[in-house]
């Protein structure tokens, strides 16, 4: 390098550091808070303009603080703003760091406010927040109520004859094959998740499946278990969440409990579907800066109050405790702890009078406790380390099923006891006896997690990292199905035999993440970012799973373009742009990693006689462990783009979004070819036994036929795409009423992301098509759901009178339905000695094969279009002072559900039927 380059490298640095060392970098820096209450006010926006036109900018944190670094010296105008607080404006001078408190007051539309649907967030991501204002108008029996709130939602009944389980941006399918979205939503209650991977109650021998309706194996959250009588407020988080949350597919439900000073509450409510009651109470030690909650609530719900054998009862208790530290150097520490009951008990009977048989029961009960710790350091806000949050819990639940059920045969049937391989003679069942069944689970629950977070400035831009770790630890404890095989609930089928749940490994999971939120003033514009990437890992899985040893990385980005503010008139038009992308995981639960072992049973013998002890019934039993070693995590990719707006205190939101999972999780059907001795007992004399006949010398022939049994796999695909919206415009002086509406327009398609083994119901010669040859297709499960409907919500607020009304039209344009085309023609099929071949045209004339090619009638695939529907809901709650009001709701009080011509044929349709009740809400 020449000395001439050297000399300018040399001059430019000189220049550059007596430039810098010129420079007057300052830090302007502090908290903002609500003038009353005195609490932070999280995601409030500072702005600072120079008087030479350069912007400084940032947002306060969750406890409200802010920090704002590599100012320059000099005059600058701050403007600080709140969404529903009046802008607060000063002038400083800056020629040091300074640290400032802005206190916020409400502003005066604000403090008549009352807002009685879901507030859509002006954050980063899309989510619906409902506070315990709309709650309490709403009057839910369960969490699953609150889901008409959110756009596009609809009110339905609270019937608790079955396990309700969220699903967001869906229209919805029935089948089972389809429900990774709701076990990839994560419930999260104080910071504290609620998990169902060791959730296994379900019966496995009962011919009745109407009971599987009552349990949540492999679906996610029963939000029939969680009472909204002690939420404060709910986040329901339908884009792209932070990486911090991890073990998910489709979203985040963040419910924070009361914590504060309440007088004693008590909330009765009656309807046609039953009782409920609740009572809380929140005390405060101001001078020992604690906080205790407590509350206790029971249900009593009935299906059809016409039927008082099939009930649902839940009963929940919770204490909760706050408690604050000023430390030194301005170092805090809050730590917030709780303990809860959550039970229920699912109890279905017969009635005496009209049962034929004798008795026929069942009763499914659920026993939760529930610890949670949140520990939260802050360290003063001049520091770049903003503090620490280390959240614990623990979670046990006795969970019993218990199903009777009287049995009477026509025909004599065989019961196998044997719990090997082999050749076996069966027991013959009598012809009638009563089967019990027990079902015992335990699922334990074990979390921790760790969160640090730093603030950064680099130039004008405001980093807030956050990294973190947590662990879990779910493990079955119970006794598993119970029941003496030699009385089976189902004499029809012995697939499976008693197993404890105890002796399932435990499921450990390890997850990492980082993130960094960007805020970046451009001139009058303001950009921020939220990027971060998660990993995930299952500890403790044996060496032969796909899963084992391998982590799974859950990229995610976030990012809000603010525009300046556009006057019009004495107001400014806000607008902001939104979008992100990114991937969600969700590891399987225990039932899908570790099934029960299946029992194939093929009848070899089947001999009878008059004398009972002469019959003889042989067996040839095969053991078949139905684990997926090559099962793997479903993974979710989505992305979304909205439009915010807000001007004179009326917001307007729209949202486009796509999903794509193809990895979700299925029960798959596997075939494989079973061999056994079919014996030959025409030969037998019965007048000449003295015993059971004997097997040795007895002619038989050996047979081989191809039997099935089910597996997790990751064969399902579901699709969903959007566009939801909401206006919520401002509050009418004159009539004190506000309008909102929402709404949504979803289309979801589900299909089969793997080949489908079938068989074929067919006889050709005597002998069944599906004991020779099975087929798999490579579409056999293809639908498309779609629907368009808003909700138009007025509600008015009568101050004098204590009087709040509101009346809601909930509006279906259009719901459609469509079974989309198949091949019926097979990609290969499997023979009776077990192997895969190609299906040919050759196959396709051949006397069996040719079957299994599949017909279709093309009006099945035809779409189904219900046209436009609506109906009308009234809620009214009269204040009598401050210690009483008495609410009275109506839904479907009014309708207009119009038939409709279809294919040259009147549809008549019938409206559902109105659901009335009322509640009465003390306070002392």
């Amino acid at each position: 390098m020449s000395r001439k380059v050297i000399y300018i490298i040399l001059s430019y640095l000189l220049f550059f550091t007596t430039w810098c060392s010129a420079q007057s970098f300052y830090k302007f820096s502090g908290q903002i808070l609500d003038a009353q209450e005195k609490e932070p006010l999280p995601f409030a926006t500072i702005r600072m303009k120079s008087d030479e036109g350069k912007f400084y900018g940032s947002t306060s944190d969750e406890n409200g603080r802010f920090n704002i670094t590599h100012i320059e010296s000099g005059h600058y105008h701050i403007t600080v703003s709140y969404i529903g607080y009046e802008k607060q404006e000063r002038s400083i001078e800056l020629t040091n760091n300074m640290s400032l408190i802005f206190s916020l007051k409400p502003s005066s539309t604000a403090l008549r406010e009352v807002v009685v649907t879901a507030s859509e967030s002006k954050g980063i991501t899309s989510a619906s927040k409902i506070d315990r204002t709309a709650m309490e108008h709403l009057q839910p029996t369960s969490f699953s109520d609150l889901l008409a709130l959110l756009p596009g939602g609809k009110t339905s009944d609270p019937k608790m004859n079955g396990a309700k389980n969220i699903t967001l941006r869906e229209v919805g399918t029935s089948s089972s094959n389809y429900n990774t979205s709701s076990l990839g939503t994560k419930f999260i209650i104080d910071g504290a998740p609620i998990s169902t991977d060791a959730n296994m109650q379900r019966l496995l021998t009962d011919p009745n499946t109407t009971f599987d309706a009552y349990n949540a194996v492999n679906a996610g959250v029963d939000m029939r278990n969680i009472s909204t009588d002690n939420i404060e407020s709910v986040e329901i988080i339908r884009g792209i969440p932070s990486v911090e949350y991890n073990d998910l597919t489709s979203g985040v439900v963040i419910i924070k409990q009361k914590q504060k000073a309440t007088p004693v509450e008590a909330r009765i409510k009656a309807d046609q579907y039953g009782k409920l009651f609740s009572i809380g109470k929140g005390v405060e030690w101001k001078d020992q800066r604690t906080v205790l909650s407590a509350d206790a609530g029971f249900l009593d719900s009935y299906n059809d109050p016409r039927d008082r054998l099939n009930n649902f009862k839940r009963i929940n208790a919770s204490v909760r405790l706050n408690k604050k530290w000023l430390l030194g150097n301005e170092h805090r520490l809050n730590w917030t702890a709780g303990i809860s009951y959550s039970g229920n008990i699912d109890n279905v009977k017969t009635d005496p009078d009209i049962q034929t048989q004798q008795e026929d029961n069942y009763k499914s009960s659920y026993h939760s406790g529930r610890w949670n710790s949140s520990l939260n350091w802050i360290a003063p806000q001049d520091k770049a380390f903003k503090g620490v949050t280390l959240d614990l819990s623990a979670n046990m639940s006795w969970d019993k099923i218990e199903r009777s059920k009287f049995i009477q045969l026509d025909r004599d049937r065989t019961v196998p006891t044997h719990m090997e391989e082999g050749e076996y003679d069966a027991e013959i069942l009598p012809y009638k006896y009563t089967a019990h069944v027990t079902v015992d689970g335990r699922p334990l629950n074990l979390y921790a997690k760790v969160k640090t977070k730093f603030e950064l400035q680099t130039w004008n831009a405001t980093h807030r990292i956050q990294v973190g770790a947590s662990w879990t630890y779910a493990k079955n404890l119970g006794d598993g199905q119970v029941y003496d095989l030699s009385r089976p609930l189902n004499p029809g089928s012995s697939y499976t035999r008693p197993r404890k749940y105890s002796d399932i490994p435990a499921s450990e999971q390890i997850a990492l993440f980082v993130e960094d939120q960007i805020g970046i003033p451009i001139g009058k514009h303001h950009l921020e970012v939220q990027a971060g990437i998660g990993s995930s890992m299952l500890l403790n899985l044996n060496s032969r799973y796909a899963l084992s040893g391998k982590p799974y990385f859950d990229p995610r980005i976030n990012a809000q373009w603010s525009f300046p503010a556009i006057g019009i008139g004495n107001n400014d038009l806000n607008i902001n742009v939104s979008g992100g992308f990114g991937w969600l995981t969700k590891t399987p639960t225990l039932a899908q990693l570790y099934p029960n072992k299946l029992y194939m049973d093929f009848v070899q013998l089947n001999y009878w006689n008059a004398n009972p002890d002469y019959k003889r019934m042989n067996l040839r039993t095969y053991i078949v462990d139905p684990v997926n070693y090559n099962l793997k995590a479903a993974r979710n990719f989505k992305w979304e783009v909205r439009l915010g707006m807000e001007f004179h205190r009326n917001d307007f939101s729209i949202t486009y979004f796509r999903e794509r999972m193809s990895s979700g999780f299925r029960s798959m059907a596997n075939y494989s070819p079973y061999s056994y001795k079919k014996y030959d007992a025409s030969g037998i004399d019965g007048s000449e036994l003295t015993g059971p006949p004997s097997l040795e010398g007895m002619p038989y022939s050996e047979v081989s036929v191809l039997n099935g049994y089910s597996y997790t796999g990751n064969g399902s695909l579901t699709l969903k795409e959007g566009i939801e919206f909401q206006f919520a415009s401002e509050r009418f002086k004159k009539i004190n009423s506000k309008l909102t509406i929402n709404g949504a327009w979803l289309r979801t398609n589900y299909e089969n992301s793997l080949p489908i083994q079938k068989s074929v119901s067919k006889v050709i010669g005597n002998v069944a098509l599906s004991d020779m040859y099975i087929g798999l297709y490579e579409s056999d499960d293809r639908y498309s759901y779609e629907q368009f409907n808003s909700n138009f919500i007025v509600d008015t607020w009568l101050d004098k009178l204590g009087i709040k009304l509101s009346a809601t039209v909930e509006c279906t344009w259009f719901y459609s339905k469509q079974t989309k085309e198949r091949s019926g023609v097979p990609i290969s099929y499997i023979d009776a000695t077990g192997t895969v071949s190609p299906y040919t045209d050759a196959d396709k004339t051949d006397t069996y094969k040719q079957h299994l090619t599949l017909s279709y009638n093309q009006e099945q695939f035809e779409k189904s279009t219900d046209p436009f529907y609506m109906y009308v809901n009234f809620k009214a709650t009269k204040d009598f002072g401050k210690n009483l009001s008495i609410a009275l709701f109506a839904d479907r009080i009014l309708d207009y559900v119009p038939d409709y011509t279809k294919k040259g044929y009147l549809i008549r349709r019938t409206a559902a039927s109105p659901y009335f009740g009322m509640e009465l809400n003390i306070k002392l």
